[in-house]
């Protein structure tokens, strides 16, 4: 893993953990309501970036902050050598994709909604399931504005890699343990979102929405990847 990226979309996104952060512009679209739904990407967290870190961002639905539909996956301190916890957020702590994430090497995760059942999987296992039916529908009329690598009030900085962020909705791609891909994402049936992959350039979405992402602060494309 980590390697250096050759093909266009072999890449990632890195956020230096300073007020780097990016933001999609609010689209009904990205409104995942109560049915199915996919996200997933890798992260990769340099060795000690988050000694003394709380609650980083990975990704948020929206900037309208910790409300119940604003469905958010974050990054706790773990201590020396670990990221710790990755944790999903819809107003309180649903569960823990993991309790050892480990600094130096990418992780594949995957928060999955099949059929009312939601699913974390780390590295393709399932690390916990609960029942879940909250509509994810922020933003009100002008639908969400997704957040990657922080929140909408400036807080929760993350530092590291982000590579191949892909927002499906109304699909459940993984409904069981699975192999974890070994190549780029791709535009499948009904992707919303596919972002943080090219390693050269402006970040922009590879979805064939085409939805615009500014990048705040000193966010850039990489050639570390996990292929």
């Amino acid at each position: 893993y980590h390697n250096p990226g050759t093909a266009p979309n072999e890449g990632s996104s890195y956020f230096d953990g300073t007020n780097d952060y990016l933001k999609v512009a609010n689209n009904t679209s990205l409104a995942l309501g109560t049915g199915d739904f996919t996200i997933e990407c890798w992260v990769y967290f340099p060795f000690s970036s988050l000694q003394g870190g709380s609650n980083r961002r990975i990704f948020c639905l929206d900037d309208g902050g910790n409300f119940a539909d604003n469905l958010q996956i974050l990054v706790d301190d773990g201590g020396v050598n670990r990221a710790g916890n990755l944790f999903l957020y819809s107003n309180s702590i649903l569960g823990s994709l993991d309790t050892d994430c480990r600094f130096g090497s990418y992780k594949h995760i995957a928060v999955v909604r099949n059929s009312g059942t939601l699913d974390f999987y780390l590295d393709g296992v399932s690390k916990s399931s609960v029942s879940n039916t909250q509509d994810y529908s922020p933003g009100g009329a002008s639908g969400p504005s997704p957040m990657i690598g922080a929140t909408g009030a400036g807080t929760g900085d993350y530092n590291g890699n982000i590579s191949n962020l892909r927002m499906v909705k109304g699909t459940a791609v993984y409904t069981s343990g699975f192999t974890v891909p070994t190549d780029p994402l791709t535009d499948i049936t009904n992707t919303q979102l596919l972002t943080c992959q090219n390693n050269t350039g402006a970040i922009t979405d590879a979805s064939s929405n085409s939805h615009v992402i500014t990048a705040f602060g000193n966010v850039q494309a990489s050639s570390s990847n996990p292929f």
